[in-house]
């Protein structure tokens, strides 16, 4: 399976297909990516796409940024109910630099994962994505190849040494 449609999958459906997000006419803002499967999957999905060419909105529902580990200008930048997702540095070769992303991400729900190769970073002051994930909207997302509950669920879980390294810091 091409790491692309993995990472375009898991990253868009984790930030649209939580709670009470409808994720048609979201306002989704992509900084970073170079990876052309989760523009095409976003605008499969109706989301209006923006990036640092064009903004012309200041407040998005959904942030996905895919090389920056840091969060302080995205404050200003989101609503009340927004998601944003970051890169992280590797876990388990990284430990200290992603624990240092981690605490320093002003949101009060903070939950690292794993899809593919990478590591990314969930974040946000309303939503959690494990107890808040929508299961209707999962099974009704047209053509996913990858993505399904199970795999979003999986991708949370950490072996108990980093679960024991992120207590206190990630709320899992």
């Amino acid at each position: 399976m091409d790491k692309k449609i993995i990472e375009a999958e898991f990253l868009a459906c984790a930030g649209l297909c939580i709670n009470d997000f409808n994720y048609e006419k979201k306002d989704v803002l992509v900084l970073n990516c170079e990876n052309e499967k989760l523009l095409e999957f976003l605008d499969k999905l109706h989301c209006n796409i923006y990036d640092t060419s064009g903004v012309k909105k200041d407040k998005f529902d959904l942030i996905i940024d895919l090389k920056n580990d840091t969060t302080k200008h995205f404050l200003e930048m989101i609503k009340r109910d927004s998601i944003v997702i970051i890169n992280l540095a590797n876990l388990e070769s990284s430990i200290n630099e992603a624990l240092d992303s981690i605490k320093n991400a002003d949101f009060n729900i903070k939950m690292p994962f794993k899809v593919a190769d990478g590591y990314y970073l969930f974040l946000s002051n309303k939503f959690h994505p494990l107890s808040d994930i929508c299961l209707q909207k999962i099974d009704m997302t047209e053509s996913l190849k990858y993505y399904n509950a199970k795999i979003h669920e999986a991708a949370f879980a950490m072996p108990n040494y980093l679960k024991d390294a992120l207590k206190g810091i990630a709320k899992n």
